[in-house]
């Protein structure tokens, strides 16, 4: 609720407490008007009906107001975290996937060149077997010339 103003008390009131302004119109601050249509009142008129409820409605929807607009510029200040740190992390993701991306080509080109040299010793390797087997007949060949002399 809002403020109460203290305008005196009213005649065989004894209870010390403040009473609420029957003309008020009230500002955002609590202050009160006395420019308002009920300023002809003076300070010890009875409040017009309905007039004391419809201020406190309106005072508590003012608090509801107030609430929501902190909740409200929470919630955009979160957001404009999260929205830094998901620029962040996309950014990050990007570094990592690009590395990653390299790492695979790589790694293709790796495989490539060592599949390269095992066909390169094999080929190597059947071309010795064959020079092997022809120097042995070779050598056989001549072997069984001394031989037969």
């Amino acid at each position: 609720m809002g403020p109460v103003h203290d305008v005196g008390k009213k005649e065989g009131e004894g209870s010390g407490l403040p009473r609420r302004c029957p003309r008020r119109t009230c500002l955002a601050h609590g202050v009160c008007s006395r420019d308002g249509p009920l300023a002809a009142w003076g300070p010890d008129s009875p409040p017009a009906p309905g007039i004391e409820e419809l201020c406190t409605k309106r005072d508590e929807l003012s608090h509801q107001i107030q609430q929501e607009e902190e909740e409200k510029n929470k919630l955009q200040n979160d957001i404009r975290l999260l929205t830094e740190k998901l620029a962040r992390v996309n950014e990050s993701l990007a570094r990592k996937m690009a590395t990653r991306n390299e790492f695979e080509k790589t790694i293709a080109e790796t495989e490539a060149a060592y599949t390269k040299i095992l066909e390169s010793s094999q080929t190597l390797l059947n071309v010795l077997k064959k020079e092997a087997g022809n120097l042995s007949r070779a050598t056989e060949l001549k072997s069984s010339i001394t031989k037969e002399s």
